[in-house]
């Protein structure tokens, strides 16, 4: 076929595909990297605004935590006082409950608080613990009631169990 063609026509035809192969190596070096970089452009806008609102997220979260951390550490109440109250909550409230047990007050400090843990055990009927724990959680809001535990023991010598419930306050004071 080619044979039949002047030189003056291989000569067209292969300027024809040398430019037919030169524009595709153009268009695959500089426009599809230009078509990336466009890509690229508009994830990056996009991730921007996303970092933008992120940004406004971070403020709302550090307003709301700095208003939490004033409401934990709002109360400055001397520990010893916190757990006389506790004390005369159960003897006020506590029908037909005995109470067995105080343990000193734990204090502990985690960075910005003091945190101080008193500890109860009480002793009575399932029914009357229940519903005195119950109106404990509801009006008692000088400390925060942060775990229960029931348990029973076998006194040997009388030969009958005794219901024992644990109660554990827990107390935050800022120290700022």
């Amino acid at each position: 076929m080619f044979e039949k063609l002047s030189n003056k026509k291989k000569f067209i035809y292969s300027l024809v595909l040398f430019l037919l192969i030169f524009i595709g190596i153009i268009y695959k070096k500089n426009i599809l990297r230009i078509s990336e970089v466009k890509e690229k452009i508009t994830l990056s806008k996009e991730a921007y605004k996303d970092s933008h609102q992120i940004g406004m997220e971070i403020n709302t979260l550090n307003r709301e935590l700095n208003y939490l951390n004033s409401k934990i550490g709002e109360i400055n109440i001397n520990p010893e006082s916190v757990q006389r109250e506790i004390i005369g909550y159960i003897s006020e409230n506590g029908k037909n409950i005995e109470l067995n047990n105080v343990d000193k007050i734990h204090y502990a400090s985690i960075q910005d608080y003091d945190i101080y843990t008193n500890s109860l055990i009480l002793s009575g009927s399932y029914k009357d613990l229940i519903t005195f724990l119950y109106k404990l959680e509801r009006e008692f809001s000088l400390s925060k009631l942060i775990n229960v535990n029931f348990y029973k023991k076998k006194n040997y010598t009388s030969r009958s169990t005794t219901l024992y419930m644990k109660l554990i306050f827990q107390n935050y004071e800022s120290k700022e």
